[in-house]
């Protein structure tokens, strides 16, 4: 063009993304553009918007990698241009900032085709969900040589099939033909395309050489699916990528497909019994009721709930009865096992479900009934004796969805909790047992809150707390860091009134690090009105660490369960256990019309290290 912009280079783009020419003369121009590893968007020219710089797709014809050209453009002095953009200097006679658009998409992407599960939807994936990912390589005229894809999942994916090699017409590879490819993929070395490894965390295809005689480039299209892994990092809200490189002689190129944030549901189940105090001969109604809880965020598959009649009570024929809205798939009773077996094949996320039942009670005295609720991430029947998950991957037993392993329920499979009323007759009652469930003792539960936003008066101090030592409660996810003490068990339960910002150990539990159920209280608000240690109590969740240290030991334990209660669930909050855990326990939703709180939550975790 004969100006100082006419290198022989050409011209690259400045600091802002833009390439520009200056001290043009008037006259007709034709821009052309050679990008590296791109290609244009349009195969055609910009009839709506030509050379207006208002979108990002090219004036030029044709989709190629290769140098694209614009359609002629001719600069007129005192022109404003299309978009009236230009700006005239009638001094100078210069027109400046009339524009060209050009735009480009990368040569190598990765998208989400589609998934397995129709519950989930958008970004959401659960545990043991497949996904279908495409991964699109643009190749040039001519070919590329020794071609090979690379695909790396992040920690949490693993491979499973090979679905799809599109060639397009006049694009051939050594390796590949164009077509299914879901009995070319294995592990070994030389015969399987693609190469799986690392139990399906690394897929490599090798394409050898790929030839394009089109005359122009072509875009070669893989489709293959991966799988949610049951892995311990797998958990509810956590995100997972999946990357891949593309090599060829002379180039690579990496990409990455859009995250996915894996959902998990929850389930809770509250039991109770009216009465709980009876005599031989008396009817006792029982209720179960079936939700998601808050931190549930997906649906749930074969629900499962059991219940067995304990020797005592008697059931009534015909009595059990389910309702609700989610609908339920069989009910079944075995007189040999005294087992009421309820089944929902699918349990909504907004979803819910009572069941009633009464019995006789028949003595003698005391009676404990307990029930519990199982359920799995997706709608595939376990399969075996016992029933056990299917697995979805050749590659890695880590490939089902996630369910209850009874073998393990504090393990990665959990998906199981159980709730148990005490039915108790009045002379037992009276008699100063350890029954810490009949109706007259249902207070015994300390109570963890105060009235939000005002001060409360407090009554004369009538007992004292135990000095543990050096022992303290830390829950770095909370902010929270406290002493532990002692609060003894009088004739009404517990009484935290003076614990302050302290954590409380209820006497009688297991001693916290020690084998047991040890249970541990805090304030949610304390005695002025203001938030306790235990105020965001209800936003831990599965995982989640808290940590005791004691005389010089740091003891770690990981969080299990998330619930909400009854007030007075003695059996929830104060559960037996055999190795060491603990109980986290404090109020929750505060009614100002009755002046209480209308539950309680509790955090259930295990102990897994002691340093």
């Amino acid at each position: 063009m004969g100006t100082a912009d006419d290198a022989a280079g050409g011209v690259v783009t400045l600091a802002n993304g833009l390439y520009q020419f200056s001290g043009l003369p008037a006259g007709s121009y034709i821009v052309k553009v050679a990008p590296t590893g791109y290609r244009s968007t349009l195969d055609s020219a910009d009839t709506p918007t030509p050379n207006s710089n208002v979108n990002n797709i090219d004036n030029g014809l044709g989709t190629t990698s290769g140098i694209t050209s614009s359609n002629i453009v001719t600069l007129t002095p005192g022109s404003l241009g299309v978009s009236s953009n230009n700006t005239v200097i009638n001094a100078t006679g210069t027109t400046k900032d009339p524009t060209v658009d050009f735009g480009y998409v990368t040569s190598f992407g990765k998208t989400i085709v589609s998934t397995d599960t129709a519950h989930t939807t958008g970004a959401n994936v659960t545990i043991g969900e497949i996904i279908t990912y495409e991964v699109s390589m643009v190749i040039p005229a001519g070919g590329l040589n020794n071609v090979q894809l690379v695909d790396t999942p992040q920690v949490g994916l693993a491979f499973v099939d090979c679905v799809d090699i599109d060639l397009p017409t006049g694009v051939t590879s050594t390796n590949f033909i164009k077509g299914n490819c879901n009995t070319k993929d294995g592990s070994i070395s030389g015969t399987s395309y693609p190469l799986i490894t690392g139990n399906g965390g690394i897929a490599t295809f090798n394409f050898g050489n790929i030839e394009n005689i089109s005359g122009s480039s072509q875009t070669v299209k893989v489709k293959y699916s991966l799988i949610v892994l049951d892995i311990l990092a797998n958990q509810d809200r956590g995100n997972l990528t999946n990357n891949a490189t593309w090599n060829w002689t002379g180039g690579t190129r990496t990409t990455s497909a859009p995250l996915v944030q894996i959902v998990e549901p929850k389930l809770t189940i509250d039991k109770n019994a009216t009465p709980t105090s009876v005599v031989i001969g008396d009817i006792i109604t029982f209720t179960i009721d079936i939700a998601h809880s808050a931190q549930s965020s997906a649906d749930a598959f074969d629900v499962v709930v059991a219940d067995q009649i304990p020797a005592g009570l008697a059931l009534v024929t015909s009595s059990v009865a389910v309702t609700g809205t989610a609908s339920l798939t069989s009910s079944t009773y075995d007189p040999s096992t005294n087992i009421i077996r309820l089944v929902w094949d699918g349990f909504g996320l907004s979803q819910t479900a009572r069941v009633t039942f009464q019995t006789t009670f028949v003595g003698p005295s005391p009676v404990v009934n307990s029930a519990n609720v199982e359920w799995t991430t997706l709608e595939i029947d376990p399969a075996g004796t016992p029933p056990i998950p299917q697995q979805r991957s050749p590659y890695t037993t880590d490939s089902t969805e996630r369910w209850y392993d009874p073998a393990s329920p504090a393990g990665v499979n959990g998906y199981g909790v159980s709730d148990a009323i005490t039915i108790s007759s009045p002379s037992s009652a009276q008699g100063g047992g350890e029954d810490e469930s009949s109706s007259d003792q249902k207070s015994k539960l300390p109570r963890t809150g105060f009235t939000p936003g005002i001060v409360s008066p407090l009554p004369v101090k009538g007992i004292n707390y135990s000095n543990l030592g050096d022992i303290q409660l830390v829950i770095n996810s909370l902010g929270v860091e406290i002493p532990i003490v002692g609060v003894p068990e009088v004739k009404n339960g517990w009484d935290v009134s003076w614990l302050g910002n302290d954590a409380g150990w209820l006497n009688g539990t297991a001693f916290p690090t020690l084998n047991g159920n040890s249970v541990i209280t805090g304030h949610v608000y304390d005695v002025n009105g203001k938030p306790g240690p235990f105020i965001k109590l209800n936003t831990m969740k599965y995982g989640d660490v808290v940590t005791i240290r004691a005389y010089g030991l740091k003891y770690t334990f990981e969080v299990r369960e998330v619930l909400s209660i009854a007030p007075d669930d003695i059996p929830a909050a104060l559960k037996h256990q055999e190795k060491p855990w603990i109980t986290l326990l404090t109020c929750q939703g505060y009614n100002e019309k009755d002046k209480s709180y209308s539950s309680r939550v509790i955090v259930r975790a295990v102990m897994t290290k002691v340093e």
